[in-house]
């Protein structure tokens, strides 16, 4: 299991490049509260913007990533995820909502059989 980080900021640095800085405000970070500044990390940092999900279906996605990689927190997926950039390709695939193959237009797939 990946070691928890106790009550640590979720906050990004101003300054690009470096890894966010954990500030530590009280004694546990309420998780509600991380998973917002992880979403405006990946918004400010990635350009990536999840303002129109569900907030509790991208939480489940992001909590099934978290368990896929035995991480119990955001902030120590968050360091993680800045040490390892091929880490956001695989984060972005389970976040990301992908059309099905129904809902998209003729021509970018095959014809429905009839």
């Amino acid at each position: 299991m990946a070691r928890q980080q106790r009550g640590a900021s979720m906050e990004p640095r101003e300054s690009g490049g470096q890894p966010p800085m954990m500030k530590h405000r009280h004694h546990d970070a309420q998780p509600e509260q991380e998973f917002e500044a992880f979403l405006r990390y990946l918004k400010q940092s990635r350009g990536f913007d999840f303002s129109v999900y569900q907030r509790p279906r991208l939480r489940q996605r992001l909590e099934k990533r978290l368990q896929a990689l035995h991480f119990e927190r955001i902030p120590a997926y968050w360091h993680y995820l800045e040490a390892e950039p091929d880490e956001f390709t695989w984060l972005l695939n389970e976040l990301l909502i992908r059309p099905r193959s129904r809902d998209r237009p003729l021509g970018l797939h095959e014809p429905p059989e009839k």
